[in-house]
């Protein structure tokens, strides 16, 4: 679902207002499916994945989604879950290096990129 309201959320008229309420809605539904899973890695990795696509998306937008997904994809993972979403926010830093200069906002976009990256270095808060 969160996929689906990423790639149209241009489609449709007052995007910003309607869409963003259901990209919150989806953030809090992905932390409650993570918390009750510890044993079950797949379903946490796909949490993950949901999470840090609506993190991306919000960082690249400008939008104001992301204020609670760091201390998410920080605060309950293992360090070897850490380590695969530094992977995915370096593949997100490059995918901005390579395109900087057409992009607006990209440099705001980098330095949050570089802050995860940094705080997922330093484990749990």
């Amino acid at each position: 679902m969160v996929t689906e309201i990423i790639e149209h959320y241009n489609d449709y008229h007052d995007e910003y207002v309607a869409l963003s309420v259901i990209l919150q809605g989806s953030i809090d539904g992905l932390d409650s499916c993570f918390a009750g899973e510890e044993d079950n890695p797949q379903i946490r990795l796909r949490v993950l994945q949901a999470l840090f696509r609506i993190y991306r998306f919000s960082t690249e937008s400008s939008m104001d989604l992301d204020e609670d997904i760091p201390a998410l994809l920080i605060g309950n993972t293992t360090t070897e879950e850490r380590q695969i979403i530094t992977q995915w926010v370096r593949d997100a830093l490059a995918s901005i290096e390579q395109t900087r200069e057409t992009r607006w906002g990209s440099g705001s976009s980098c330095l949050k990129y570089e802050t995860l990256i940094a705080t997922l270095a330093k484990g749990k808060r």
